[in-house]
């Protein structure tokens, strides 16, 4: 099992926990621990002091918002696989197949598909991975690179964080 790094999969790793009545990892106890004593010595935010409020440094984006990102990368790392079915396909060329297939996708079969409640049974398993990460409402990459970056992480990842995938659940 990965342990979980950052503050999204830190907390998903705490709910994961207590839903399934274990101890979290620890680093996701260390990480909690600290950033509790911290909210209460510094009187700030709890958010904040975990991290979870703008983690990085970067532009502001909610916890809900990266569990649809986290949730929509997985679903374009299960079109990737479906897209080649030789194993030797390299992630550049699968992500060079993807792209193409979310192009012809958006500008044909999204509008008159995106408010069914599943997928066609004849589309192809990358199609439906598609649908499904049109789904979580944040958009798709619209180029190979830019599929490439959004999946390059999760690609190479044995095991996803199962308590990532559990809270992206609930949205």
């Amino acid at each position: 099992m990965n342990l979980p790094v950052t503050p999204d999969e830190m907390l998903s790793d705490l709910y994961a926990a207590l839903v399934d009545e274990r101890l979290p990892a620890v680093t996701t106890r260390e990480w909690f621990t600290a950033g509790l004593l911290r909210a209460i010595r510094r009187d700030e935010p709890i958010e904040h002091a975990l991290r979870l409020a703008n983690p990085g440094g970067g532009r502001s984006t909610s916890l809900s918002r990266r569990l649809r990102l986290q949730k929509r990368d997985g679903f374009l790392v299960c079109a990737l696989r479906a897209i080649a079915l030789d194993e030797g396909v390299s992630l550049w060329s699968r992500c060079d197949r993807v792209s193409a297939e979310i192009d012809r996708f958006t500008r044909s079969e999204w509008l008159p598909s995106r408010y069914l409640d599943t997928p066609p049974k004849h589309w192809s398993q990358a199609r439906e991975m598609i649908w499904r990460a049109m789904r979580c409402d944040v958009g798709l990459p619209q180029t190979a690179k830019g599929l490439y970056a959004a999946t390059y992480q999760r690609w190479h990842c044995l095991n996803d964080n199962d308590g990532g995938t559990l809270l992206s659940n609930y949205l």
